[in-house]
């Protein structure tokens, strides 16, 4: 699902942003191109909802106690 959103965003952006409409004229290599970027989003994309979920976790509070003990890059529960 995250990667029809991508492709959907990137087909909607080639409307306001000119260097990505120039793809569609490179022919095969425009495709990849295409392609590339779309696969980018993706991982944003996919990325996203984790990301907020882990900082939501660390302001979380379990009664008295935080949730998350070490709050950071790599916390700890």
């Amino acid at each position: 699902m995250p990667y029809i959103s991508a492709s959907i965003i990137l087909q909607l952006s080639t409307v306001v942003i000119p260097y990505l409409e120039r793809f569609r004229r490179k022919g095969r290599w425009g495709e990849r191109r295409s392609v590339q970027y779309t696969v980018y989003g993706t991982v944003v994309l996919q990325h996203g909802p984790r990301v907020r979920i882990a900082i939501g976790l660390e302001y979380e509070r379990g009664g008295s106690e935080m949730i998350v003990m070490a709050p950071g890059w790599s916390f700890e529960s």
